[in-house]
């Protein structure tokens, strides 16, 4: 290129109409030399190669070209007024006229922000010549700047020019939809089709707006309406997989995943021959259809994750494993196949997968969460906190990563500040206060904030201080339910018992506070979405525990009703709803249909996600297994529990109540301490049976201590005194 300049450009000479050489080509010459010169920040260069060309080509039909670059320049300079001045001085008659509005519009929106002038030329382009490419070019810059009814307007114009083109009636109905004018859009498309029956296009917009609405049988009519074509163009086949790919929403809507399966399968062999056919294009294209491919692969697989009772794990890793073949980065497959092996119990195989998601995508928080509950089963507490350390230190306002640190310091025995290790202790208080001080002005009056502090204080025991976080995090969309939920937990167990122990009440019904508790609970349940189908079975377990908090001989009846129709509706394993149906038994004295669900429960493979359940049902059963007296098995449960959480009080407890059956007073004031540490030193109930094991292996100064701490908070509770806190100080005396 610089050959053909002289010393720094082409000669300067007029240009022969004669030359081998096309007047347009040597202008992009120029042009292309001034753009590299740019690009390389060389501007002072590439200015005079500009200002040589405009002498070269003034009064020349492409003068107007060259003086376009020079306004490039200009832009690049940060010489707006310059660049904006060129642009108007170009003759209306030049072909190069639109190319100078454009550049003009661009200026005013980008560097001026000036969305009134920025329209305005496009609206001179449509005063010039009202045709329909120019309507349409006004019509997207109204969308650039969110001129939703200007852009509709315009696009209206542009359909009434050229009323054979359906592309238009389906823009428009893009737009409708950004406005969520939902009925109006599905006019345009309705019309549109009409028109043109074979658009493809438009039958998949169409489609999956009626999916958006939940009309999925006019979806499904609309897919179905599809005209047959023997076309093998490979611009067709894109477009027939593409509408393939709405009917996998449209069956699951209504209710047939086998179906939704199939048109998956449909579309997955359509991708196979599309691949094939595109073998020699570029890799960026061929890259494109195999991530497509996972995709259509991985939707499989998350259908059939969701069947009941993991009866389809082997499809899941099936086809999770097929994505993986065509996209070896696709997120979604390889924590599909996590969930998948940890469910089967494949701890080796599960972290290899977590391991290559988070090298993938360092910030992803379940795979981070799963890898450091493997960890914490392998008893790597360190490496555990480092993953969630490293996500909160690079941004600690990420409250769904604080959130499930919390849960994983929790689980780790590393939550409490009085805990052996004072300085892991204090991690959760550490990084609840670098999201306080975080860069974000608006941090300390997040929800996401008080979620979190509100986890903390129900971990601590504080259940005032719980609600009242939970409550400021309550209406909130993202955290409005899970704060919801923890609230409506603590008033149906405010003390954090377990619900079973009612079962030795002999009263029927509540005390005045605890039906106080149940309606603040009820109240609450109202607030959250109605639970609409199967897969709301959390929301229905909530509301069966509501019931059966009643306590009367009818409610509980129904409670029991209530759980085993979940168990009927969603999963005959729904872990939470055996445990409320165990839970129900007790309260109505049938233990062995209790131990019965528990026992299926724990020969179930532990799964995470419902960590909670597990534990509780683990525990229940404990407890039935100590009142029968077959303390191996019930210690066996225990230490169970605490291989997954560590700052399970109510498991330290139960092993406190072994060893003290067996009269083993310092083990189990032992066990009792790391389950009074547990629930924050705030538990009468435990800090009694604490200070009674000191006293029994005479450790009398330690039991006085204890005794002190209890009534420092529930002055009322006389049952400590009398009966440990004297016979300690009778105790001291010679």
């Amino acid at each position: 290129m610089t050959q053909s300049t002289g010393s720094s450009g082409i000669r300067r000479q007029k240009p022969s109409e004669n030359d081998n050489v096309s007047l347009f080509d040597k202008a992009s010459v120029y042009i292309h030399m001034a753009q590299v010169l740019s690009q390389l920040n060389d501007i002072s260069e590439a200015t005079k190669t500009v200002r040589e060309a405009l002498d070269v080509f003034r009064g020349t039909s492409q003068e107007v070209r060259v003086l376009v670059a020079n306004s490039e320049l200009a832009i690049k300079r940060g010489d707006y007024d310059a660049a904006i001045a060129m642009l108007s001085s170009v003759p209306v008659a030049s072909p190069a006229f639109t190319k100078a509005q454009m550049v003009k519009a661009d200026i005013y929106l980008q560097y001026r922000k000036d969305k009134h002038l920025y329209a305005r030329c496009y609206q001179e382009l449509v005063a010039i010549n009202p045709c329909h490419a120019t309507h349409v070019s006004l019509a997207e810059a109204y969308l650039r700047i969110q001129m939703l009814d200007e852009a509709v307007q315009s696009f209206e114009r542009a359909k009434a020019l050229s009323p054979g083109d359906p592309t238009i009636a389906g823009r428009i109905g893009r737009v409708l939809i950004s406005k969520h004018d939902y009925l109006k859009a599905v006019d345009y498309y309705e019309t549109a089709l009409k028109m043109a029956p074979g658009n493809l296009v438009l039958r998949k917009d169409l489609a999956e707006l009626y999916a958006k609405l939940r009309h999925f049988d006019q979806a499904l009519r609309v897919v179905q309406q599809a005209p047959s074509s023997d076309s093998e163009a490979l611009s067709h086949l894109l477009q027939v997989v593409n509408l393939q790919l709405v009917l996998p929403t449209i069956h699951r809507g209504l209710g047939s995943d086998e179906m939704a399966v199939q048109a998956l399968l449909k579309a997955y062999a359509i991708q196979k021959v599309i691949l094939d056919r595109q073998k020699d294009e570029q890799p960026d294209v061929l890259n494109k259809q195999r991530a497509a491919i996972a995709n259509t692969c991985f939707q499989i697989a998350s259908i059939y994750a969701s069947a009941p009772g993991n009866s389809e794990r082997e499809n899941v890793v099936k086809y999770c494993t097929l994505a993986l073949r065509s996209d070896e980065t696709h997120e979604g497959s390889l924590l599909h196949l996590a969930r998948s092996y940890q469910q089967m119990g494949d701890l080796d195989q599960c972290q290899v997968r977590c391991s290559t998601l988070l090298r993938l995508n360092p910030a992803h928080e379940e795979a981070a969460l799963m890898l450091a509950d493997l960890l914490l089963q392998k008893e790597d507490n360190d490496s555990a906190i480092y993953h969630f350390q490293q996500l909160l230190d690079s941004r600690p306002d990420n409250f769904a990563a604080l959130s499930r640190f919390l849960v994983m310091l929790r689980r780790a025995g590393k939550l409490h500040t009085s805990s052996a290790d004072k300085e892991q202790g204090g991690l959760a208080q550490r990084y609840l206060r670098l999201a306080e001080r975080s860069a974000n002005v608006r941090v300390a009056h997040a929800p996401g904030l008080h979620f979190c502090k509100g986890l903390y204080a129900r971990y601590r025991n504080n259940v005032v201080e719980a609600i009242d976080e939970f409550n400021l995090a309550r209406r909130d969309p993202e955290w409005g339910e899970r704060a919801l939920i923890n609230m409506i937990e603590i008033y149906l167990n405010p003390d954090n018992e377990n619900l079973w122990d009612a079962a030795n009440d002999t009263t029927e019904g509540n005390t005045k506070e605890q039906t106080e508790n149940l309606r603040i609970a009820n109240t609450l349940l109202d607030e959250l979405p109605i639970a609409r189908n199967e897969r709301d079975a959390k929301l229905r377990v909530l509301e069966a525990y509501a019931v059966l908090a009643v306590r009367t001989k009818s409610m509980l009846d129904k409670a029991i009703q209530l759980f085993m129709e979940i168990l009927e509706t969603v999963d005959r394993d729904y872990v939470p709803a055996l445990l409320g149906l165990a839970t129900g038994y007790m309260l109505t004295k049938q233990q062995p249909k209790a131990r019965n669900q528990l026992k299926r429960i724990a020969k179930m493979t532990y799964d995470q996600t419902l960590a909670d359940e597990f534990e509780r049902s683990y525990l229940l059963l404990a407890d039935i297994y100590i009142n029968r007296g077959k303390f191996d098995l019930a210690q066996e449960l225990c230490k169970r529990t605490l291989t997954h959480n560590k700052s399970s009080g109510k498991a330290w407890e139960l092993l406190g109540l072994v060893m003290e059956k067996e009269q083993s007073y310092i083990d189990a004031a032992e066990c009792y301490q790391e389950a009074w540490t547990c629930e924050g030193e705030a538990s009468a109930a435990i800090g009694f049976k604490l200070a009674f094991n000191y006293l029994k292996a005479k450790k009398l100064v330690l039991a006085v201590d204890v005794c002190n701490k209890v009534l420092d908070q529930y002055p009322d509770y006389p049952k400590i005194r009398k009966e440990i806190l004297e016979k300690a100080y009778a105790g001291f005396r010679p």
